[in-house]
């Protein structure tokens, strides 16, 4: 028994030498193949990396280290809420309001006015670094969008009130929003209306961002990054509007209006991101990916907002005047401000120079968020006085198409 002992433990210790060189022979040529779907049996001789071959593998393994480059083409839509430059109302109401306790309309149906928010080309560029440590990543990203043909028009024939006849007033009334027409005419009728809008805005976002993409399964992977993110929005509003109509007890005189709105809604600053992308392979390279990110920003608002109306008076007391009226508003205040990201799609990954790099494709949608963004005010209001209090809110979304091409190198 005891020369059986001895020739165990001698076996055994023979056994655990040679399996520790061949482990420590293994680790030292950095013999692993980690590219998710379709993975080659190309192996290179490369040094171990700093953490070993622990959990959570890197996904570019093979000389994971250097730089990377992206270019995205955006094709995006914007959408504000809560700028409406007006409403058109199919109008019935009965006699027994009576004119001077009329303050809300009684309508049939009604119709919000929005402008037309058009499809646009942006962009997105990115450059960064992969460490050699356990591949942690930093890159630099630029984004830039514009759209500058946002508008629309309406014209036709619309009451500024109702004319009572017989039981009932019965027609259709235009209700102008950012503006001051009912508040300083009231009770002026006017009757021909047209109303033409220009939205544009300019978006530029700066992103810098701390990341690492590990395996989680075979064809599993996360990347979950966080980093600062610089925002400068410019957005520019404006309303024409042109009327013609009478002025009540006047003698049916003609009266013209010409009022220009002009807004100015401006926000820049900085804060931090936070995010989580995955995505899950089908197979020689190409894998579903979704990606969701949650910023906020400490920046400064810029509001600006002027209404300029000329009036010429056609009355017998006016005696054909032009009275010009102009509103100015000004407003500077510093808030944090939350955004939100979602964007998914395929991607296609294809390994090259023996894993050392990679090329990359994606087609995927993107959705864009800024909560509260609408800092604009309605001008119109029940009395003069409360012009500043009626404050819309809305929030500001890009959304659409994203192709976006990557350089490992």
């Amino acid at each position: 028994m005891k020369s059986f002992m001895m020739k165990a433990w001698a076996t055994l210790a023979i056994a655990t030498i040679a399996v520790g060189g061949l482990h420590a022979d293994y680790t030292r040529s950095g013999q692993v193949t980690v590219m998710p779907g379709c993975a080659t049996d190309c192996c290179c001789d490369t040094p171990e990396p700093c953490y070993g071959y622990a959990y959570n593998p890197p996904v570019f393994f093979e000389d994971c280290c250097g730089w990377f480059a992206d270019i995205e083409f955006l094709y995006w839509k914007p959408c504000q809420e809560g700028i409406s430059y007006g409403s058109v109302y199919s109008l019935r109401v009965t006699d027994s309001f009576g004119f001077d306790s009329f303050d809300l309309m009684g309508c049939l149906d009604g119709t919000v006015k929005n402008p037309k928010f058009e499809w646009d080309a942006g962009f997105r560029v990115g450059i960064g670094y992969r460490l050699p440590c356990d591949c942690w990543e930093v890159g630099l990203r630029f984004t830039h969008y514009r759209t500058d043909n946002c508008g629309s028009c309406i014209s036709g024939q619309f009451d500024s009130y109702p004319d009572f006849g017989g039981d009932y007033a019965l027609g259709s009334v235009f209700a102008p929003a950012y503006s001051t027409i009912v508040d300083v005419y009231y009770p002026t009728d006017f009757e021909m209306w047209k109303v033409c809008t220009d939205w544009k805005i300019h978006f530029n976002q700066v992103d810098l961002e701390f990341a690492r993409e590990f395996l989680v399964g075979r064809c599993v992977t996360l990347r979950p990054y966080a980093g600062l993110r610089s925002i400068f929005i410019e957005e520019r509003y404006n309303i024409d509007t042109v009327a013609q109509g009478t002025a009540s007890g006047s003698g049916n005189e003609a009266l013209d209006l010409k009022e220009y709105v002009k807004m100015k809604n401006d926000f820049k600053g900085t804060g931090l991101i936070a995010g989580l992308q995955s995505t899950f392979g089908f197979g020689c390279g190409l894998a579903f990916y979704g990606n969701a990110t949650g910023s906020l920003i400490y920046g400064e608002y810029e509001i600006n907002q002027k209404d300029e109306i000329t009036f010429v008076d056609g009355t017998s007391t006016g005696a054909n005047s032009a009275v010009r009226v102009s509103h100015t508003k000004h407003d500077n205040h510093n808030c944090l401000l939350a955004g939100a990201d979602i964007e998914f799609g395929l991607r296609w990954r294809q390994a090259v120079n023996c894993e050392r790099n990679a090329f990359t494709l994606k087609l995927g949608w993107e959705h864009h968020c800024w909560f509260d963004y609408n800092k604009l005010r309605s001008l119109a209001s029940p009395s003069f006085s409360n012009v500043v209090d009626n404050s819309p809110s809305g929030n500001l979304y890009f959304y659409g198409i994203v192709f976006a091409a990557t350089i490992d190198f």
